[in-house]
């Protein structure tokens, strides 16, 4: 009896053991996971936004060259040397020579060069200064390019036209002239300027007065009123000289 006894104490001292490392164990286990978890490689921090570069303005664009006015027609090579600069004056005995006015073509309001490729290619020049108001002028005008202006063109004399008044002893325009034009040089090449203008060049004691003008730029002739024949004596004696 006391042998049952003694083996059942014993299996119970068996058991409880057991049930004590069990219980052991089971705690040993979850501190080895909470020290796994301890254990863990932290959190790497990940990379920090690099800011990027700021946009680089582009080059401004660059302004093109405003386009340059182009110059009024100047004499061309060979001319040049025949294009007074100085010894200017308006006495017509040819011993001065002849100031360039500023000159405005009607039919196409630009300026006209006095001496440019026209007169580099002409013998002689034939300027005729009128005003509007001036009967003479108109009733001359026909007449004038009959017996002046055509006879003389084939012989290399260059006709001009300037009207320097308008009808109501005003300063002409561009306008004005292109109708004045019409009704009395038709078929010459005519130009405007203001009386104080043209007045620096030649005196201007009439309408009409008539200039003439060599290839050297020498003012040879000057007369107030028309007469055909001193006119004509005049335009002879320059393109004998230039013979």
């Amino acid at each position: 009896m006391r042998r049952a006894v003694s083996s059942i104490g014993l299996v119970l001292l068996v058991s409880s053991v057991l049930a004590c490392s069990a219980r052991a164990g089971g705690g040993s286990g979850g501190d080895v996971d909470a020290a796994v978890g301890d254990d863990a490689a932290p959190d790497v921090p990940t990379t920090p936004d690099v800011p990027t570069a700021p946009d680089v303005p582009t080059t401004p664009d660059v302004p093109t060259t405003p386009d340059v006015p182009t110059a009024p027609d100047v004499p061309t090579s060979g001319c040049a040397s025949r294009v007074p600069t100085s010894g200017f004056c308006g006495t017509g005995d040819g011993t001065c020579n002849f100031m360039r006015p500023p000159l405005v073509a009607c039919d196409s309001g630009a300026a006209y060069d006095f001496y440019g490729a026209d007169y580099c290619t002409a013998a002689a020049t034939l300027l005729i200064a009128c005003t509007a108001w001036d009967a003479v002028c108109l009733r001359s005008a026909s007449m004038i390019t009959e017996v002046l202006v055509r006879p003389y063109e084939g012989r290399r004399v260059r006709s001009l036209v300037v009207m320097y008044e308008n009808a109501s002893h005003g300063a002409p325009t561009a306008s004005q002239c292109v109708g004045w034009q019409a009704r009395t040089f038709p078929s010459v090449p005519t130009c405007f300027a203001t009386a104080s203008q043209l007045g620096e060049s030649i005196p201007l004691m009439g309408s009409p007065t008539f200039a003439i003008v060599d290839a050297r730029g020498r003012l040879t002739h000057l007369q107030t009123g028309y007469e055909t024949a001193s006119l004509m004596g005049a335009l002879e004696d320059v393109l004998s000289a230039a013979r």
